[in-house]
């Protein structure tokens, strides 16, 4: 084959010529046309899986292979070392997430009307200072928010809310609820207004189904970034 660049247009001229018979000249041409109208339709997309404290060690092993298509959220269970440390271990992305209540959420990682300097210099000693961050505010307290990330600031700068991610429910079961996934993801990258990032929780049964989904959305043109260089990119 024979190929060449016009410098002006961009165009690019290809023949496909026989060695075994050079007299016969060039048997079939082809010619590539730069077109700045056409436009890429699929988009970038971030997932986060949200429930990998319900997996097991072994389980965990599988997922962390095939996190090109996605970000994990690092489990909270203070029960789960193992399932941490294998993830901090394996050097893939992840994100780690606290959960904002008011001083009667007892579970909450961060409570209003309490000392809150205990829970930030546990953060800022112990959690990676380069993953990123995120604060779930289902109540929206969002004056003891501000607080919370004017102190977090002063060790670490990557802090999103949780208004940065949708959290896709899916009604389905088996593989119709993997072409819902499908169908959702392409329906609402192409509605909201700016970047979001898109968290569900599958279960490990369900892991093939799910990652076939992906893999359909990748054919399709889809690109899937983990959290951090989602939200870098232009």
């Amino acid at each position: 084959m024979l190929s060449s660049e016009d410098i002006k247009t961009g165009n690019i001229y290809s023949e496909l010529v026989d060695n075994d018979n050079k007299n016969r000249g060039a048997f079939a041409k082809i010619e590539l046309k730069r077109d700045s109208v056409l436009k890429r339709e699929a988009t970038d997309l971030c997932i986060v899986l949200n429930n990998l404290d319900n997996y097991n060690f072994e389980e965990i092993k599988e997922i962390l292979k095939y996190c090109s298509y996605y970000t994990i959220s690092l489990p909270r269970n203070l029960n789960r070392i193992d399932l941490q440390a294998e993830i901090i271990n394996s050097r893939k992305e992840y994100i780690i997430s606290f959960e904002i209540g008011d001083s009667e959420d007892y579970e909450s990682d961060f409570r209003e009307s309490q000392d809150i300097n205990y829970r930030i210099n546990n953060i800022c000693n112990h959690y990676q200072k380069d993953k990123p961050l995120i604060l779930f505010n289902p109540k929206k307290l969002y004056d003891f928010e501000r607080e919370i990330i004017s102190r977090l600031s002063n060790c670490r700068s990557n802090i999103f809310s949780d208004t940065n991610l949708i959290s896709l429910t899916l009604h389905y079961e088996g593989e119709k609820k993997f072409l819902e996934l499908e169908k959702e993801l392409i329906n609402l990258s192409k509605k909201i207004n700016g970047k979001k990032a898109f968290m569900l929780n599958i279960l490990y049964s369900e892991f093939n189904l799910f990652l076939k989904s992906l893999q359909n959305l990748e054919k399709k043109g889809y690109r899937f970034l983990s959290f951090q260089n989602y939200f870098k990119s232009k």
